[in-house]
């Protein structure tokens, strides 16, 4: 069992949905997105700012502004 306080845990699984977020406003900049995936991007940064009040919850405070569009 990994001995790695939560915190740690929690905060990867906000990195990489940060990058799938990036990843899906970098592409819908390249190109044309459809009507689901700009609901995905949408539920992608819904996720994440969810996930970001969680942390400010626990006093880790890691707060990134995205701005979609």
């Amino acid at each position: 069992m990994d001995s790695r306080p939560r915190w740690q845990y929690r905060f990867d699984n906000y990195k990489r949905a940060f990058i799938l977020l990036r990843e899906a406003i970098e592409l819908k900049h390249n190109r044309e997105t459809s009507v689901l995936e700009q609901e995905g991007i949408i539920q992608q940064r819904t996720a994440l700012e969810n996930m970001n009040s969680g942390y400010k919850q626990t006093r880790i405070g890691f707060t990134s502004w995205i701005r979609v569009g």
